[in-house]
């Protein structure tokens, strides 16, 4: 193959994964680079146009420093063209200007003003220079379109950014420069829309795009009419067959209409839009691997925010619906994609497939692995990772004979509404960004109203204000999350919640209402992964078998290391499915102690479940390894009580794009089993056997479909990185290997009130109550016990239970 074609195929290759996979497109251009250098020269346009495109797809990776390398050598080999015309010059500029928005804000604005003072003073944007060019019609338009793109995203970019409200001086520079830049732009766009031939194949395509722009710049510039005039002029001319570009312009002059108040007019381009969105969607799931899904689910993010932001403002009873769906729609979507996949693979009764997918699986968490070691073999592990991704691919494909594991997304509202009693409510916790402000809201469903309610409660900022420590002492918390929702929880007695953002990791259950009472103490309340819940069947039986865990030894000598080895011999080996946690270096150092009071917890609860004839697996010193857990995968295990060391290690700052981040939160959380002290103090494990730390990742690897309750009597175990799909924690792990209700705490307990609670919850449990009220009634038990010694919040109230309906 000669260097030209071979060249030219790289390029083909970033074209095709520059929207679906970025880290492919990367690839193929760093692939690129030096028979590029050879066959053009460096100083070709070339070569700095694949400059320009490396730096862009490393920013867009997460890796903004990498990014800023390229963009500084394509600037260097720029430097002969700063006196010219040249558009590569130009785009340049507006990476860097982007770039040093991070690191240096002022550099970025000088930049920025640099660009548009090129534009504006040299005439770059008249009609004299594009004929200078010599570019066919459609290219002009191309280059015009993706001038303004860039512009637009960076000067959002660095206008939003903190430190430009301490620098006004900035900010100013900046609006004159947009405003001059816009109006030249905008005269620009006008002729070439004027004069696009009619002949062109696609003229209605590019008409539609830049009268599009046009009005979304118009909007910018304050200028109503023409803003208007130009958004409806966009809608009649795009082609309905592009679906991309068709729901693009429409959500843009949906935006437009909102923002002047004509709602009814908005109201038919957006619901077109997010249908047509959310096709694309499922689709895009239906054929990509895990990764690129959790990009494009990120992609659509803000067209979500609008219909929330909308729907609270315009209360009009179409958004509200809208606003309701999207949430059923959004929350746990990766989550049940990935269960509905293992589901569709393992039941298609196909051997082959199934070796596929467990290779694949082993494959994936091997990368993982090698991915967190500080020296590894780069040409290695990138064949290893094109492999595993090709193994995904064919898994997708394959899979697609035995049906869709892309279901489950049509539930409605109205599905809901028919399930709901008169004194039932369901709610459903959303953010959404406002003006650069994340915001809180809830979307209400409740029998006597015929469409949902969407009601705006709180900024972060307002959240943020309130310490910590006043959240279960005051009625702080409570006037800004349920003091909104006070007239329609009138007559109420059923709340069922999901919650969002910060909301996962406070027991807003649990918070005063009142100087006496929680709001727990006034209705049943129900937490809920999504208000779906609230269709599906419900198993309530524990009673096939129950295995608990609690009063294990943390360090272990070579006699339990070879005693492990033999029991290891007749089971079936999982140690493929190993992780290497990621736990910060506090825990580290403080190491991990024998939890005397688990080993009462658990004998208690091992009594009382023998003497109503559960059969039950009681794991305490040596025995309750890792090896020993990842053995239940498959089994018929009704009921798991886990009372041990658990961790949480925020990922801030520790994100790569080389793996998904939903892989990489689930490697920070779990649970300390026996023997996990030799790992925590560095010391070598051998290759044969498990390092005791079970990381949310192994766990979500587990088939444990058959669980009904899983109690976690550790702390922080509700903890996670919180995304729009959920908590990625081990609430996320016990979830995708099939758990059904979750009992866990949000924060580190008393031993011997935690010891009275679980036995309490036991013995209400065994006696036929249903979890909840077994739960709650514990709950009261505790808080009454020897004249309320354990009736203040910090004792109690840590435990919550999601998904306890029945």
């Amino acid at each position: 193959m000669s260097i030209y074609i071979y060249i030219h195929a790289l390029r083909l290759k970033t074209s095709a994964y520059n929207y679906i996979d970025s880290s492919q497109a990367l690839d193929a251009c760093l692939q690129c680079i030096k028979p590029a250098k050879k066959l053009y020269g460096e100083h070709s346009s070339f070569y700095r146009a694949l400059l320009y495109d490396i730096a862009n797809l490393y920013y867009n990776l997460g890796d903004a420093f990498s990014a800023l390398q390229y963009a500084e050598e394509e600037m260097r080999l720029n430097q002969q063209y700063a006196d010219t015309l040249d558009i590569i010059y130009l785009r340049n500029q507006t990476t860097l200007a982007n770039l040093y928005s991070h690191y240096d804000l002022g550099k970025s604005a000088a930049y920025f003003t640099s660009v548009v003072r090129k534009i504006t003073h040299n005439e770059f944007l008249t009609e004299q220079h594009w004929t200078y060019l010599q570019w066919p019609m459609e290219k002009r338009i191309s280059e015009l379109l993706f001038l303004i793109q860039v512009f637009n995203n960076i000067f959002d970019t660095i206008t939003s950014l903190p430190d430009m409200e301490n620098n006004p001086e900035y900010r100013t520079q900046m609006d004159s420069t947009r405003n001059e830049f816009l109006r030249l732009w905008n005269k620009s766009a006008r002729n070439f829309e004027a004069n696009i031939p009619k002949t062109t194949s696609n003229s209605h395509t590019l008409r539609a795009s830049i009268c599009n722009s046009l009005a979304t710049t118009y909007y910018t510039l304050s200028m109503k009419d023409e803003a208007l005039d130009y958004a409806t002029k966009a809608m009649v001319y795009v082609p309905r067959k592009n679906k991309e570009t068709y729901s693009s312009i429409l959500s843009d002059a949906a935006f437009i209409y909102y923002k002047y108040g004509l709602y009814d007019k908005m109201i038919t381009p957006l619901k077109i839009s997010h249908n047509i969105d959310k096709s694309m969607l499922v689709n895009t799931f239906r054929n990509v691997p895990k990764s690129v899904r959790e990009r494009y689910l990120a992609m659509m993010q803000s067209s979500y925010n609008f219909i929330i932001e909308a729907a609270e403002h315009t209360q009009m009873k179409e958004l509200c619906s809208m606003a309701y769906d999207v949430n059923l729609f959004l929350k746990g979507l990766m989550l049940n994609t990935d269960i509905e996949f293992e589901k569709l693979i393992y039941e298609s009764g196909n051997d082959s497939l199934q070796t596929a997918y467990n290779k694949w699986r082993d494959l994936s968490l091997f990368n993982d692995r090698l991915s967190k070691q500080d020296t590894q073999d780069s040409l290695f592990s990138d064949s290893l990772m094109h492999l595993e991704q090709e193994l995904e691919y064919r898994l997708i494909r394959e899979s697609k004979k035995y049906g869709s594991y892309v279901k489950g997304y049509s539930t409605t509202w109205k599905e809901i509404w028919k399930g709901l009693k008169k004194d039932d409510i369901a709610i459903e916790f959303c953010t959404y960004y406002s003006n650069n402000t994340e915001e809180y809201a809830a979307v209400l469903l409740e029998k006597k109203s015929k469409y949902p309610t969407v009601v705006r409660l709180f900024s972060q900022k307002q959240l943020s204000t309130i310490p910590t420590t006043d959240y279960y002492n005051t009625t702080a918390l409570s006037n800004l999350i349920w003091k909104p929702l006070h007239h329609y929880l009138a007559e109420k007695k059923n709340v069922y919640f999901s919650p969002s953002g910060e909301l996962n990791n406070i027991a807003i259950e649990y918070i005063p209402l009142t100087d006496k009472k929680t709001f727990a103490e006034y209705y049943n309340t129900y937490r809920l992964s999504s208000t779906r819940e609230l269709i599906k069947n419900k198993r309530e039986d524990i009673r096939t078998k129950a295995v608990l865990y609690g009063g294990l030894e943390y360090e272990r000598g070579q006699g339990d290391i070879e005693a492990m080895r033999k029991e290891l011999q007749s089971a079936e080996s999982l140690i493929a499915f190993r992780d290497v946690p990621e736990i910060d270096s506090l825990v580290l150092r403080k190491g991990i102690s024998f939890l005397e009071g688990t080993e009462r917890e658990v004998q208690t609860i091992d009594t009382l479940l023998r003497n109503k004839q559960i059969p039950v697996a009681l794991m305490s010193g040596m025995a309750g390894t890792e090896e020993s857990f990842k053995q239940l995968s498959g089994q018929s295990i009704t009921l798991l009580h886990v009372a041990t060391h658990g961790f949480y290690s925020p990922l801030t700052g520790h994100y790569t794009a080389q793996r998904s981040f939903e892989e990489q939160a689930l490697s920070r959380s779990g649970l300390f089993l026996s023997g996990a002290a030799a790992s925590l103090n560095m010391k070598k494990i051998p290759e044969d056997i498990e390092d005791g730390i079970l990381t949310a990742k192994e766990l979500s690897k587990l088939d444990l479909s058959n669980l009904n309750l899983a109690i976690l009597s550790a702390c922080q175990t509700g903890l996670g990185e919180i995304v729009g799909d959920g908590v990625f924690g081990l609430q996320r792990g016990f979830k995708k290997a099939g758990a059904q209700t979750l009992l866990m705490s949000l924060w580190k307990v008393d031993d011997t009130a935690t010891q009275l609670l679980m036995a309490e919850f036991y013995k209400n449990l065994v006696s036929g109550q249903n979890k909840r009220a077994a739960f709650l009634n514990a709950q009261k038990y505790l808080r009454s016990y020897q004249n309320g010694i354990y009736d203040k919040p910090e004792y109690w109230a840590a435990f919550i239970m999601l998904d306890g309906i029945h």
